[in-house]
């Protein structure tokens, strides 16, 4: 399964990350990479601890998307509407 994960720049200069789909998957890296190899693992360690419990495993619902000059970028898609922010 997919997850989306959000990255962000910390004012330090650090990379926090976290899983939206998934309660409770947040991480700090020094680096992006880091901070996305951290996330990775924790949605393994997470998954894995709730399937070995007997927990149903969250779905992936939501979608990555981007809005860059009006225009709509989702999963491989575009949309040309204008996007009122």
């Amino acid at each position: 399964m997919k997850y989306a994960v959000v990255l962000e720049k910390g004012t330090n200069g650090s990379w926090g990350a976290y899983a939206a789909d998934l309660p409770g998957i947040v991480v700090v890296g020094d680096s992006e990479r880091q901070a996305l190899d951290y996330v990775d693992t924790a949605i393994d360690t997470q998954i894995e601890g709730l399937h070995e419990d007997g927990f149903d495993i969250p779905r992936a619902e939501s979608v990555p998307a981007h809005v860059v000059d009006g225009l709509v970028h989702v999963s491989g898609y575009s949309y040309s509407d204008e996007v009122s922010l």
